[in-house]
């Protein structure tokens, strides 16, 4: 009964970490930006299951501290949201002298993040080791128990993923959103600290782990948790930069995964080698989910019909059922390696939450390396289609090493060798891939505009199309599969109209701020006009070079006018944190159902518009 309520209180637990990080993004994501929000709550969590993992083999009641760590997180999470004015703050009087170096704006970025959010993410990450303690008894079980609790907590996360970004916040607000998560942590404190105080066991069973001390890590071992880190290197993308769709998809797959793995890891007699298979069956299904990727428009095509009456909930279901396909295979085998890792990091009772602590830090750590090197390094230097081949080589060699390792004793020529070989394999694979392969996904929503052009860049991919009739020829330039400008009839109306109608409607415009660039029409028009003064905020560099190549016809070469000056930066930070004022501010987002542009439809941010007018200014 006792393991019961543990578990139930994990998930929840699960529950209250996603509903922050969906809050913390809904608060925070002007100031730091999702990536760099992403990037500071996973350090905290890898910190505090490193550091509160050593702690709890010492520690004489493992569910006492879960307790304070629990009601110390709802208690830093509950602080948190206090802090926006004073951030905002900071960042008016650091942009104006950071913005222009982009590394050094993001290191700030990151380092003012990872302080707010530590003290809460580091008692998060300590959770999982800790309570391991309480649930694992016998070596024996080693396995089940850190699976199930990985599973639980993972499914929980689910839970608050989806629960949270499709309903409670839409029901009742951010704020009480986070006092609803503040109450939980609470409950779960009050639930695990009562349960100490009438639990023998839980009293008594500490004592051979505090006897012991902290044994070296076998080689093999360190092989093991290299080969977590790295692997997540490529699997995990920014993903946290991933939507509640994917993400809700992903901790799914890893949380059965780890629950499938759990009741089976403590009776394999070669852990080595079914970590290794493993390895193997995740490029394999990366390999496959690159397959479905390729042909999931010719997927939905011929299973969904979207129409004027297709509801939104059965919209979303649609890409939960096309996540599942892509994403849940390989996220599946992603959640049965944690266990296998578990087991073999710790295979006695002894150093259980300090290995197991370790275990989650190079798990962690690998989706750090992951995120910041594939949105901000791999993608944009080899493109989408040779990141994901790197990938699946990276995958089978791995898996390919630990197999032989457990096989026999490996020299350190034969390591070198097979490292050698292993580089190769990689390159030639790399060099190997069409830098096309993907670009039919990029195609689904212009099924009638054929693909001509496409940049794979930090901010996002964009593409340019071209349709070609008898006697004309239009274009269109996407972000990220959503149309934002174009040379068609009604787009070229648009885009003439958003140059001129603001600047004619001010008696006597002498500056402009344009927020998102498009084909460069609407700052043609803008400039036609005698303004002393014109900027251009453009989120993604590839829009303004694609746009220069393939819409001069309507931009007439505009990056070259005198006055023609851009930055690029996000529109909502620049009226934000820049100071400079102006009499007009033409705010070009394209939907407000896009993720990249919804908060430039926010009342704060016509607010902040509001407040960079000068006097008689118009948005």
């Amino acid at each position: 009964m006792a393991r019961i309520v543990i578990f139930i209180a994990f998930f929840l637990s699960g529950v209250t970490g996603l509903l922050y990080e969906i809050v913390w993004v809904r608060i925070f994501g002007l100031i730091f930006g999702n990536t760099t929000l992403a990037l500071s709550a996973v350090m905290g969590l890898a910190g505090g299951g490193l550091m509160l993992g050593k702690i709890a083999d010492r520690h004489e009641h493992p569910l006492k501290l879960y307790a304070w760590l629990e009601a110390g997180a709802g208690l830093c999470a509950l602080l948190i949201p206090l802090l926006r004015a004073p951030m905002e703050s900071l960042f008016a009087f650091l942009y104006p002298q950071a913005a222009s170096q982009a590394t050094l704006f993001f290191l700030l970025k990151f380092l003012v993040a990872f302080l707010l959010m530590f003290p809460a993410t580091f008692l998060m990450g300590g959770t999982l080791p800790v309570l391991s303690r309480a649930v694992v008894r016998e070596s024996e079980r080693t396995g089940f128990g850190i699976g199930t609790l990985y599973g639980v907590n993972t499914l929980g996360a689910m839970a608050g993923c989806f629960v949270t970004g499709f309903v409670l916040i839409r029901v009742i607000g951010v704020a009480n959103a986070i006092y609803a998560g503040v109450l939980t942590n609470f409950i779960i404190a009050a639930g695990a600290y009562l349960l100490w105080r009438f639990s023998v066991a839980s009293r008594t069973a500490p004592a051979l782990a505090r006897a012991a001390e902290e044994a070296p890590l076998d080689q093999r071992v360190k092989i093991v948790l290299a080969a977590v880190a790295l692997v997540l290197v490529f699997v995990m993308t920014n993903s946290v930069y991933a939507t509640t769709v994917m993400l809700t998809t992903m901790l799914c797959g890893i949380g059965v995964g780890s629950f499938v793995a759990a009741r089976r890891v403590d009776r394999a007699r070669n852990l080595f080698a079914v970590f290794g298979w493993i390895e193997i069956g995740i490029g394999c299904s990366a390999l496959l989910a690159a397959i479905v990727l390729i042909n999931l428009s010719w997927i939905h095509d011929r299973i969904f019909t979207i129409g004027p009456r297709t509801s939104w909930w059965t919209w979303n279901g649609v890409r939960f059922f096309e996540a599942f396909l892509v994403m849940f295979l390989p996220a599946l085998l992603m959640g049965a390696s944690f266990p296998v890792a578990g087991k073999i990091a710790a295979p006695r009772l002894q150093n259980l939450s300090s290995r197991l602590g370790l275990v989650y830090f190079c798990n962690t750590l690998g989706g750090v390396a992951g995120s910041f090197l594939t949105s901000f390094i791999l993608i944009s230097a080899l493109g989408t289609s040779a990141t994901v081949t790197a990938m699946v080589l990276l995958n089978l060699l791995l898996g390919v090493f630990l197999i032989q390792y457990e096989r026999r004793h490996l020299s350190r020529r034969f390591v070198a060798g097979f490292a050698v070989v292993g580089m190769l394999i990689l390159t030639l694979g790399i060099r190997a891939t069409p830098a096309t392969l993907f670009t039919v996904a990029y195609s689904h929503v212009e099924k009638d505009f054929p693909l001509i052009d496409y940049r794979e860049g930090i901010e996002g991919t964009v593409t340019v199309h071209e349709q070609v009739k008898p006697f004309s020829r239009t274009k269109r330039i996407d972000v990220d599969g959503l149309n934002v400008a174009g040379t068609s009839f009604m787009l070229k109306t648009l885009q003439t109209l958003q140059g001129h109608i603001p600047l004619c409607l001010h008696p006597n415009p002498q500056s402009a701020l344009q927020i998102g660039f498009g084909t460069g029409e609407t700052s043609k028009c803008a400039l036609r006009h005698p303004l002393a003064d014109f900027q251009v905020a453009e989120i993604s560099q590839d829009v303004l070079e694609l746009s220069d190549v393939h819409f001069r016809e309507l931009n007439e070469g505009v990056l070259k006018h005198p006055k023609f000056d851009y930055a690029i930066v996000d529109g909502k930070n620049i009226v934000k944190y820049a100071g400079q004022r102006y009499d007009v501010v033409m705010n070009d987002g394209n939907y407000a159902v896009a993720t990249s542009s919804a908060s430039l439809f926010t009342k704060d941010h016509f607010e902040n518009c509001r407040d960079r007018l000068q006097p008689g200014g118009i948005v």
